[in-house]
């Protein structure tokens, strides 16, 4: 679940909980990584509701099919001049923004399938795993993270809301998923 403040990586198998761990990497770092390179490579300035708006638009982690000639139009401030100024960027060119965070990402898949047991890893690693919250949207995400760790993510339809719902499940029919909890 890639939110904006943390990812975390739950394992559950066979009905228990087997592990969780979360990392204080998601969307947040990634706006503000989106913020550095236009300060970085652009010399302008943008605030944070630009940098998620852009991410939004054309936010990318990987070089996948549908970027083609993606790209934004941008305001912000010149940084040498101190005026408005407008740009152009491409989803291609600002990939290097999403880098760090989404290696942190991979990084906490990795330390969690080493960590498992080799028989839950196995059937993990056979049947993949799902890849939620605001953070899936971004384009290639997934790519990324299979490439990076070699577990297989499918997106659910709703990303954003696939925490809420499936606790929602659980509160509903509390009695079938009570030995969730109680481990």
């Amino acid at each position: 679940d890639i939110g904006g403040g943390t990812t975390e990586m739950a394992v559950v198998a066979q009905g228990a909980y087997v592990c969780c761990e979360a990392i204080r990497v998601a969307g947040d770092e990634m706006d503000e990584g989106v913020m550095d390179w236009f300060t970085t490579h652009r010399a302008m300035g943008v605030g944070i509701n630009t940098a998620e708006k852009i991410k939004w638009e054309i936010g990318a982690v990987w070089n996948v099919d549908s970027l083609g000639s993606l790209s934004v139009e941008v305001h912000g401030k010149d940084l040498v001049r101190g005026v408005p100024r407008s740009t152009v960027v491409s989803a291609e060119e600002l990939m290097p923004a999403f880098e760090e965070p989404a290696r942190a990402i991979a990084e906490l898949v990795d330390r969690t399938l080493r960590d498992l047991d080799p028989v839950i890893r196995g059937t993990l690693m056979a049947d993949g795993a799902t890849l939620t919250g605001g953070g899936a949207l971004l384009r290639g995400m997934d790519a990324f993270l299979e490439e990076h760790t070699g577990l297989k993510f499918r997106v659910p339809e709703n990303p954003m809301t696939t925490v809420v719902r499936g606790a929602g499940k659980t509160i509903q029919d509390f009695k079938a998923y009570k030995h969730v909890f109680i481990n």
